[in-house]
């Protein structure tokens, strides 16, 4: 028989798989997978619970992300894998679930994509597609974004009369939903707001006398 080929190796980092739960607090480890679906820093391990997660998990239950409760035995974090093989190989197996960092809010950073073994001029041509990708894909989120804003908008005003959205799921991302005057409080000082609205209470983060103004 002809000796067979040496294997070849990704040129980008090669894939790691660690065991990281057996489950002793499956509940946290629910909250933490939730968490990892809208974080911008990977895998995101258990939470100490108090009441903001509490009510996180209610929240997450009824909205229908149910995904993350079906963690029941071993948790493995898989880092260096790629898209198509979560989806080509994992998804299609009857006892496996996941999590992974979303393509929707997380912005794919440069140089972390796979990168198979190719040399020469296939290795030239295939990093030129990916950052060909990424640029369409950056450009296409400059050329609909004004769109869909205005006619969002648009739409919102007529239906309500009010030129005013609310967006109802007051947290930074990776944190828990608000759930008293004194996290929002908290969450306003460090994120880009403005104003912010409590009950009959204006606070303005820009305002040069006093900043909270109440009725």
């Amino acid at each position: 028989m002809p000796a067979s080929a040496p294997p070849q190796h990704f040129l980008s980092a090669p894939p790691e798989v660690r065991l990281t739960r057996a489950f002793e607090a499956p509940f946290a480890n629910f909250l933490a997978t939730a968490r990892t679906c809208y974080s911008s820093k990977g895998v995101i391990g258990d939470v100490e619970l108090n009441e903001r997660w509490t009510d996180l998990a209610k929240s997450l239950y009824m909205a229908g992300h149910h995904t993350t409760l079906q963690h029941a035995q071993f948790q493995f974090a898989l880092s260096n894998v790629s898209r198509h093989f979560l989806w080509a190989f994992l998804h299609s197996h009857p006892f496996y679930n996941s999590e992974q960092v979303s393509q929707r809010y997380v912005e794919v950073k440069p140089g972390n994509v796979a990168v198979p073994p190719l040399e020469g001029e296939a290795l030239t041509r295939y990093r030129a597609a990916v950052e060909r990708q990424m640029e369409d894909y950056r450009e296409l989120i400059r050329l609909l974004t004004p769109v869909t804003a205005d006619a969002y908008f648009e739409r919102f005003g007529k239906v309500s009369g009010v030129p005013v959205l609310l967006n109802t799921s007051f947290n930074l991302k990776g944190e828990p939903i608000v759930n008293t005057p004194a996290q929002a409080l908290a969450t306003f000082t460090r994120s880009g707001m403005d104003v912010l609205v409590l009950g009959d209470c204006v606070v303005d983060k820009h305002a040069t006398g006093d900043p909270a103004a109440c009725a």
